[in-house]
């Protein structure tokens, strides 16, 4: 999720947008965002439930009211058994049952070996619910895994994390000196967001480098606009440089006035530069590709478990036939990749850069009876040409890495592909 201090749940409602309810709550992001979600532990603490004679008589049914094969095969038995040891013999009087349900929750879906998926108390879910609500404050970055360790997915412009030097893909080790190797995604959030003014060293092993890197970074209130624009001369042509920073509500507006200028300016192409991206709302991401690709045209599908398909298509046309090549990198996901993926496929768009992060799943939050919540994996995006983006990112046209070097020295190789590639595209 990716905000300038709205919230995704104060969009207003069309088409392509998955709006609050009370249950069905669907992400197109790419991970949790540490300046938003989730405050508090994962495992709270609430009343002792109901657990009398009979509970685990016919298990299935206690905890789903189902009794497929699938369930028939597992033997719940053993979880009783558990459950009755714990309360005979641990040495820990009384016992907080709530908590040891909620445990073992957690714990079931972890089974699940997928990181989006997870489980949230009912503590956590209203503290959830509050942020959203309110104003932000944290390190301005965005977390998810990469090849299964928790990650950076892309420090957010003029944020503490930007400022403190952390880069997209940059792997967190340890938070505040302790391991993030058993950590929940939620967890990892938990304990990296806080109030303004406060302090949390990351523990940062970058790509290329053998040391761990402590970087301390303190937290601030975290306000992200949603677009840039840049003009750049090139052999007497006019180039434009169009950063798109997220996909909140306002950034189709954003992107509709900077094409404004862009034409009003006399432009004769258009980079736009999706890196350090993390993604955002699916129907602006939708929105955004509606400027550049013929009305009609898939931008992306949704695919759930069951073979059922959902397909997105734009409806106004284009806005703009200017040549476009598109910059991503490793920061570049989910709403990002839709976006890039369906400019490639459909307009020819060239991709420059380096490889996506390919996060292309969908959760789903349902609200639970007790005000708990479960977040569930329900489908993953394919891009116009059938590319899955979950876990496989988008390959570029053109490869260019960034050095630390580069980095250090102000260089932009990338940026300066892009333009000449750019360049060639012209009439």
């Amino acid at each position: 999720m990716s905000e300038h201090t709205p919230k995704p749940e104060e969009h207003s409602q069309t088409e392509h947008q998955r709006t609050p309810a009370q249950n069905g709550r669907m992400w197109v992001t790419a991970s949790l965002v540490v300046i938003a979600l989730t405050a508090g532990t994962l495992i709270g603490r609430a009343t002792a439930p109901s657990v009398g004679a009979g509970a685990e008589g016919d298990v299935t049914q206690v905890l789903s009211g189902r009794n497929s094969s699938e369930t028939r095969d597992v033997d719940f038995k053993i979880f009783w058994e558990v459950w009755h040891l714990v309360e005979d013999k641990h040495v820990q009087q009384p016992l907080d049952y709530q908590a040891m349900l909620e445990g073992a929750i957690a714990g079931m879906l972890n089974g699940l070996e997928d990181p989006y998926t997870a489980f949230m108390s009912s503590s956590a879910s209203e503290q959830f619910e509050e942020d959203l609500g309110g104003s932000f404050q944290g390190i301005g970055a965005e977390i998810g895994f990469r090849d299964q360790v928790l990650a950076i997915v892309a420090p957010l412009p003029e944020t503490p994390a930007e400022r403190a030097g952390l880069r997209a893909g940059d792997w967190i080790l340890e938070i505040d000196g302790e391991s993030t190797e058993e950590l929940s995604l939620l967890e990892a959030v938990s304990r990296i967001r806080g109030e303004r003014g406060t302090a949390v060293t990351l523990g940062i092993l970058r790509e290329g480098e053998d040391e761990l890197l402590p970087i301390e970074i303190i937290r601030d209130e975290i306000d992200i606009k949603a677009t840039e624009l840049s003009f750049e001369e090139r052999d007497g042509k006019k180039l434009a440089v169009l950063g798109i920073l997220t996909f909140d509500q306002e950034t189709t507006k954003e992107v509709k006035e900077q094409l404004d200028v862009i034409e009003k300016e006399g432009a004769d192409g258009i980079v736009i530069d999706l890196r350090n991206n993390p993604g955002g709302l699916l129907n602006a991401s939708i929105d955004i590709a509606d400027l550049f690709l013929p009305d009609g045209q898939l931008v992306v599908t949704e695919q759930f478990r069951n073979g059922k398909k959902n397909e997105f298509h734009t409806k106004h046309g284009v806005t703009t036939d200017l040549p476009v090549v598109v910059l991503v990198n490793v920061g570049s996901a989910s709403a990002s990749e839709i976006v890039a993926g369906a400019l490639k496929d459909q307009a020819g768009a060239p991709l420059v850069g380096e490889k996506t992060f390919g996060k292309g799943s969908v959760q789903e939050l349902e609200t639970l009876k007790d005000g708990s919540s479960v977040r569930i994996t329900v489908a993953e995006w394919l891009t116009p040409a059938g590319t899955h983006l979950d876990g496989e990112g988008l390959t570029p046209d053109i490869e260019v890495a960034i050095t630390n070097e580069d980095v250090e020295a102000g260089q932009d190789p990338q940026k300066e592909a892009a333009l000449e590639e750019l360049q060639t595209r012209i009439p």
